[in-house]
């Protein structure tokens, strides 16, 4: 083979053999062994050929008989396959979802200032006529296709939602309604309802009353234990007198009328 054809082939000779031979000390079995991984590496050229004396380092040369691997030949082979890589994941053929893959276009700097009418035609057309997002289906590429495809997604869970949802509410308002029916029953003319301040004024009275008189007798005292005002108080008084017997006056009342409650105010309890 010619020097002109190899060099078309874009190969050559890496290290030519000498023209005389030299004698030289044999290579050592790990030293072989590199030159042997050094034939074989991955890097050198698809239909490259190594071929090497073992008994003369020196007679070691690297033939190629196709194309030599560039920087920038493997910077596009790695660009085609990261590319037909997104591609195919774009189609949903590689990481496959349940709702699938949509593309949409990143705006130059000169497009900042467009409408959204325009950046969608813009988009449009590029995913139409350039390779080969052209081959990816329409409905999956641009904004507009995303946003169509979302809304059609919120509407039918919505509409999924809305039977869940009113039961709900209706289940809500029943309970309601039989609270407030436990109160009494509603006042439906304007005597009733003009009545029903003062009923409750009444009402408010004689509980105060009861209270005021340690009479408990009403269902409400059983509802409401703070509202056995007398009882409460000869509780604290009882206390108080127990803690003034055993600590006489080596203790002084706080600041605050119940520290436990943080209620500011005169007087307070005896600590």
């Amino acid at each position: 083979m010619s020097t002109d054809r190899k060099s078309a082939l874009g190969g050559g000779i890496f290290g030519t053999t000498p023209r005389h031979k030299v004698p030289s000390t044999p290579r050592s079995p790990r030293e072989r062994e590199r030159v042997e991984f050094d034939a074989k590496s991955p890097t050198s050229s698809k239909n490259s050929e190594t071929h090497c004396d073992e008994s003369n380092s020196d007679e070691c040369f690297h033939e190629s008989s196709s194309s030599v691997s560039t920087p920038q030949l493997e910077t596009e082979e790695f660009h085609s396959q990261t590319l037909e890589k997104v591609i195919r994941t774009a189609r949903n053929q590689t990481y496959r979802l349940g709702l699938g893959y949509f593309v949409v276009r990143n705006r130059r700097p000169s497009e900042m200032e467009l409408s959204a009418e325009d950046r969608d035609g813009i988009e449009r057309s590029s995913f139409a006529q350039e390779a080969p997002w052209n081959s990816v289906p329409e409905d999956r590429v641009g904004v507009k296709s995303l946003k169509e495809f979302l809304g059609k997604l919120i509407y039918e869970q919505i509409r999924n939602d809305i039977p869940q949802l009113q039961s709900e509410i209706e289940a809500h308002i029943q309970k309601i309604d039989a609270s407030l029916r436990e109160i009494g029953n509603p006042s439906t003319s304007t005597l009733e309802q003009n009545l029903f301040v003062p009923e409750v004024e009444v009402k408010a009275r004689e509980i105060t009353d009861e209270a005021f008189h340690s009479r408990y007798e009403n269902e409400i005292f059983t509802e409401c234990e703070n509202l056995k005002l007398r009882q409460h108080a000869r509780a604290s008084n009882k206390k108080l007198s127990e803690a003034f017997i055993k600590y006489r006056n080596n203790r002084a009342f706080s600041s605050v009328l119940n520290s436990r409650n943080n209620e500011d105010g005169d007087g307070g309890e005896y600590n």
